[in-house]
């Protein structure tokens, strides 16, 4: 009875684990192996595990190999009774922790609440959030809320979630908060599900790069005049993040024209891009680079697009700018 427990809990971890990595856009090549599957494969680690998990390619690669922020990674697991190890740099086993009570418990939610699961996980939610509420900066008592919950098939306890899916609220927020969501799911109900995939990542993207006020400002003036598309692009130029912000390493460098062709990109190679001033914005994520954009102070219209303007590069880990805190 507690293995099978156990595996429905691996199986739950798994299904958490993919929809994590979807939602923070490194999911990649990275895939499960069956362990029977793996261990026919004979490799030299992780037989000894319940289940394997490979990842090649995938920005997960770079995250647990060259010191990227794993603290919701590591959560998550744990949230399922599971332990990891790295096998090689591209794989990892998944391994029970000893002692880990895998019944499924019966009872109210609000008795499941009374979990030390569940109120380890809120604790941490809430000191993540410096204590304040995440809504209106309040210094009230709190609740962490579950910003969604699963379907009912998987079924996943409270503290089942990754910290990113909770968030820190006063008492008002909280109430506010479902209503909104509410909202926000009946009018999910006008899109297919494939624009709701495109959703969140576009406003992802958008509000890493410009202020989230001045995002929405800028959809809020969107008419067919050309006057309108001109205010919108206005608000956006106005309302660009500061390079310095808490969210995420943002780093900038020039170059010079007349550097040793080693020394410049390889894309701005041709001097008769005559590209004066570029500057390399990279966007990161848990402290890895996904996202790169170019800048320059004297471009000709269309020689931005040339050197790959939005493309994202190999990811790769570029350490925290000097004297940023952690």
């Amino acid at each position: 009875m507690h293995f099978t427990a156990m595996i429905r809990n691996l199986e739950r971890m798994r299904a958490a684990f993919a929809e994590w990595m979807i939602k923070e856009e490194i999911l990649g090549d990275a895939f499960f192996v069956d362990i029977e599957a793996w261990i026919a494969r004979n490799e030299p680690y992780g037989n000894d595990s319940l289940s394997v998990s490979v990842f090649d390619s995938s920005t997960l690669h770079t995250m647990l190999n060259y010191g990227g922020d794993t603290m919701e990674f590591d959560d998550l697991v744990e949230s399922f009774g599971f332990w990891y190890e790295l096998a090689h740099s591209w794989n990892m086993g998944f391994y029970p922790i000893e002692g880990y009570d895998y019944s499924r418990l019966s009872g109210t939610y609000a008795s499941k609440l009374q979990d030390e699961r569940w109120r380890k996980k809120a604790a941490t939610v809430k000191k993540r959030a410096e204590h304040q509420c995440q809504d209106c900066g309040a210094t009230k008592p709190l609740d962490a809320h579950h910003c969604y919950y699963a379907n009912m098939r998987e079924g996943f306890e409270s503290w089942e979630y990754p910290l990113s899916a909770l968030r820190a609220l006063c008492r008002e927020c909280h109430i506010r908060r479902e209503r909104s969501e509410i909202r926000l799911r009946a009018f999910a109900a006008s899109l297919t599900s494939e624009e709701l995939d495109a959703l969140g990542p576009a406003i992802s993207h958008a509000i890493y790069w410009h202020q989230t006020a001045a995002m929405f400002s800028s959809l809020s003036v969107l008419r067919p005049e050309e006057r309108h598309l001109q205010a919108a692009l206005e608000i956006l130029r106005n309302g660009r993040n500061d390079p310095d912000r808490r969210r995420g390493v943002y780093l900038a460098w020039r170059l010079n024209p007349r550097s040793p062709p080693h020394e410049r990109l390889q894309h701005a190679g041709d001097q008769l891009l005559c590209i004066n001033g570029l500057a390399i914005r990279l966007r990161v994520q848990r402290g890895v680079a996904v996202e790169v954009g170019f800048q320059a102070d004297r471009a000709r219209e269309g020689q931005l697009d040339i050197l790959g303007l939005g493309q994202r590069p190999e990811p790769q880990f570029l350490g925290r700018a000097p004297g940023r805190p952690d």
